[in-house]
């Protein structure tokens, strides 16, 4: 069965357009597409050769319906128009001679538009999208997002990022005797409970135990629940405007259960959703049993099917009569047969509600869509990674149990690691920094190579590795599979067969006289999604687990560490040369050459690009207010006072305003091309300042030449950007070069204006980009020398921003001093209040250091109101703060 959505062209394909299935009766299907598509052409098709004829036409509104005898297709529900913050086009592009079917997510919905053209007249929807509307999405369905229903339809393309679309009212009144599939039905009665107190007693035993068990995942572990995030959107579309999505509690789902698919990725939860949702319906005040069902364990067989359920009932001593739900887990497309056992359980329970726990299956090799039941229908849910908040609440409860360090340190670290890693935030993934920091806490840590290290170490040592069988050792592993991942380098090609995988490692150390269980190596790296499946065949989950190895293979293999760190091969992998430098901290080679090659990559870049401009813009630009704002500012330091103190889920929200949840998601290992020099220069500083970070132990001047190459690359990229800022101000996206750029955030004023904001931000952006990269607490002295000597005013105030940011030890020494050197009018100095008032507000920090800030702020605040070159304790008690308002710890 297909979506429902098809492209339309006619016999010379000149034509294509988009429509979607609305209506099913004897005629057959019944498309909608919009007039302009279909009104010129005699014979028209689907994507497949379908044969269809148009059925209806309504030139005013522009819409037009096609008739298909035979299609096998799901239905597109509709809905009227009320309220709608995110909207998604489904239609098809030209692609190649043919047609593609794309997506487009995130489109802003404005409402109440008067269509006054020549081909339409009548209330319509503007959608402002970040994408190009291409002519093929004619007739395309527009579907909110909160509620997965079709509520206009695309009818014209007004610019790249604009368009139209009629709006559902205007459909439905157009269309003669418009009535949905009356076959589909949603069993809506749940049966209650009706059992002795011995038994209900018993049963909730047994679902609480069992859901503990989908909890436990490592020996000696909390039994941790964090509600999931629930929405009807999917969060991989969501990028920019998660905030706008509508959020379900589990809650719902348990009380009012209902007929739905929750979707959601390997390590997600849903098993333990699954679990949670068992046990929570046999708590209710008036209770009813919900079934739980495995789909690995079903054949799609109805008698199989009941003799399963069987089963389980008569073990708790229920009957088929007892059962008031279903949930089918461990559902998924790659399941041999999917549609059909999906349609024979629906037939077995045909008057209960059936949840699917379905899992995505990331696998370009596989495009099969599994084909629901025609005659019921399904809410899609999606369940997305957890929020710095979830986090919070999965930390704390850890923190109960065993207690690592306060709440707030602990959930940075996480957070911190999970970013650097580049996974998803998923609650395993969390446990296993937890179980980590369990050993060893560091708020500020230095080396990623030991943090995944450890990983490995606990992965080998888990309880359920048999007692016959002897575990690894953990350099044997590292040692091994270095081996492994410098094949799939050379080879460039990361995907493998388990015969490959064993046959590679097993000649390996038979040469080496290594002695290992091999086959054991492969089962845990499997058990914990380290390896997954890939079409067939199999490939490493996460890329990082690749440059890992390769990383230690590069250590013990000279010949290999040559062929990475030759031509700027490196460059697209940052994460190897961290690792690399990580192992033993003082990777000399890798230094000289990182400072080389940036060296090299810079000049291409100002070769390129001919910037020869300096930065003195930033020196005459002046923080001169007006004496409103002066008293503006001054009470924007009370209210920061204050707003230093605001709820933690305040806090963590702002913190995740530019989280990306979709990166962990994009686990490609590819290459940078050569001509994209600026994107090869971003890719550099990120290496370069992953592998200073690292080098502890390295000899000082090497490091003092990297930082001074680094943050020349630094203004590198400010002077593209600021090149790029009218484009931005204009069109919100940029590229340049192999590297994009798009502005999160809404500007307002004229360009010129909104230009002068932009080249305002670019010094913190630039800070915020690479400031995890470069930093750690061991770098004070390297950074303190640096400035001593700077004579670039721009590097300078990079670094101060970052020691604001990272607050190393006697951070606030250096940020006085530099604010006692800067004019009481510079832009600097501006620019450094901000990001104080910025981190005094929303930054996580001990008491001590909330102080600190308070008083850098006032020392900006008096340099600039009072002009006194260097303020003392006495000129800052003129900047008073005794009018503030009792903090509300609430």
């Amino acid at each position: 069965m297909s979506s429902g959505v098809f492209s339309i062209h006619n016999e010379n394909h000149d034509l294509l357009g988009t429509g979607f299935a609305i209506k099913r009766d004897e005629q057959g299907v019944h498309i909608l597409t919009c007039y302009h598509v279909v009104k010129s052409s005699d014979e028209l098709y689907l994507k497949d050769q379908t044969r269809c004829s148009v059925s209806q036409v309504f030139p005013k509104s522009d819409l037009a319906t096609l008739l298909v005898e035979k299609v096998d297709c799901q239905l597109l529900d509709l809905q009227k128009f009320k309220s709608v913050s995110n909207a998604s086009i489904d239609g098809y592009t030209n692609y190649l001679g043919g047609s593609k079917k794309e997506k487009i997510s995130n489109i802003k919905v404005n409402d109440g538009v008067e269509l006054d053209l020549e081909i339409i007249e009548g209330k319509a929807f503007r959608l402002d999208t970040e994408q190009e509307i291409k002519s093929g999405y004619s007739g395309s369905p527009v579907i909110c997002e909160n509620t997965n229903k079709v509520f206009a339809v695309v009818c014209i393309k007004d610019s790249i990022d604009k368009g139209y679309a009629i709006c559902i009212g205007e459909l439905l009144k157009n269309l003669d005797n418009f009535e949905p599939d009356s076959n589909i039905k949603t069993p809506a009665t749940i049966n209650e409970l009706d059992v002795t107190e011995n038994i209900l007693f018993s049963l909730k035993k047994t679902l609480t135990k069992e859901y503990f068990e989908a909890l436990d995942s490592y020996s000696g572990s909390n039994n941790l629940w964090v509600e999931p995030r629930l929405s009807y959107s999917d969060e991989s579309g969501q990028r920019h405007k998660r905030h706008q999505s509508r959020f379900i509690d589990v809650s719902e789902v348990v009380k009012q259960p209902r007929s739905m698919i929750i979707k959601g990725r390997q390590q997600y939860g849903l098993t333990s959703l699954a679990r949670y949702i068992c046990k929570s319906s046999i708590e209710l005040p008036t209770p009813y049993y919900t079934l739980y069902l495995d789909a690995r364990e079903l054949k799609p067989y109805r008698k199989n099917i009941k003799k399963k359920a069987e089963a389980v009932l008569n073990e708790l001593e229920l009957e088929f009569d007892n059962i008031g739900c279903i949930v089918l887990d461990e559902f998924s497309s790659s399941l041999q047969s999917a549609d059909k056992l999906l349609t024979e359980l629906c037939e077995v329970f045909n008057e209960v509600p059936v949840i699917i726990m379905m899992t995505i299956v990331d696998n370009p090799l596989i495009s099969y869509q599994v084909e629901l039941p025609s005659n019921r229908k399904f809410d899609t849910l999606y369940i997305w990674s957890l929020s710095r908040k979830g986090i919070r609440s999965f930390v704390r409860s850890f923190n109960q149990e065993k207690f690592i360090e306060n709440d707030t340190a602990v959930l940075n670290r996480v957070t911190a690691d999970l970013d650097v890693l580049n996974i998803p935030r998923t609650p395993l993934n969390c446990l296993t920094m937890l179980k980590i920091y369990e050993v060893d806490f560091d708020e500020s840590p230095v080396n990623r190579t030991e943090v995944i290290r450890r990983v490995l170490f606990l992965l080998f040592n888990v309880d359920n590795i048999p007692t016959y069988q002897t575990k690894p050792d953990v350099q044997d592993v590292e040692y091994i599979l270095g081996y492994f991942c410098e094949n799939l380098f050379r080879n460039n090609n990361y995907i493998f067969t388990k015969q490959d995988f064993l046959s590679c490692i097993n000649k390996f150390c038979a040469a080496n006289q290594i002695e290992i269980e091999t086959v054991l190596i492969l089962r845990v790296l499997l058990q914990n999604n380290i390896i997954v499946s890939f079409g067939g065949s199999y490939t490493f989950k996460f890329s990082y687990w690749v440059f890992y190895f390769a990383a230690h293979r590069m250590h013990h293999d000279i010949d290999f560490a040559n062929y990475m760190l030759e031509d700027h091969k490196y460059v697209s992998y940052p994460e190897v040369m961290e690792f690399y430098t990580g192992i033993d901290r003082r990777r000399i080679d890798a230094l000289r050459l990182l400072d080389k090659d940036l060296g090299e990559i810079i000049d291409v870049v100002d070769n390129k690009c001919s910037l020869e401009f300096d930065f003195k813009f930033y020196d005459i630009a002046k923080w001169d207010p007006s004496e409103e704002v002066v008293e503006q500012l001054h009470d924007e330091l009370s209210e920061g006072v204050l707003n230093s103190n605001l709820p933690e889920e305040v806090k963590d929200r702002y913190a995740d305003k530019y989280y990306d949840s979709n990166k962990p998601l994009r686990q490609d290992i590819n290459g940078i091309l050569e001509e994209y020099s600026l994107l090869k220069l971003m890719k550099g500083l990120q290496s370069g300042a992953r592998a200073l970070r690292n080098s502890d132990y390295a000899p000082p001047q090497l490091k003092a030449d990297l930082l001074d190459r680094i943050l020349s690359g630094w203004e590198r990229v400010m002077k593209v950007l600021v090149v790029l800022s009218p484009v931005l101000a204009k069109e919100r996206y940029a590229t340049f070069s192999g590297a994009s750029f798009h502005l999160v955030d809404e500007l307002d004023g004229s360009m010129n204006e909104q230009v002068m904001k932009l080249w305002q931000m670019l010094p913190d952006n630039i800070v915020n980009w690479y400031k995890d990269d470069l930093f750690t607490n061991k770098m004070g002295p390297l950074l303190s020398s640096y400035m001593k000597r700077a004579d670039n005013s721009f590097s300078k105030h990079t670094l101060n921003l970052l020691l604001i940011k990272k607050r190393p030890n006697n951070w606030h020494t250096k940020i006085e001093e530099y604010i006692n050197s800067e004019h009481k009018n510079s832009f600097y100095l501006l620019d450094l209040y901000k990001c104080l008032r910025y981190e005094y507000k929303y930054g996580f920090m001990s008491q001590k250091n909330l102080t600190t800030m308070a008083q850098l702020l006032k020392r900006c605040m008096a340099k600039h109101s009072l002009g006194v070159k260097k303020p003392n304790q006495k000129t800052l008690k003129k900047i008073k703060d005794d009018n503030l308002p009792t903090r509300e710890t609430d």
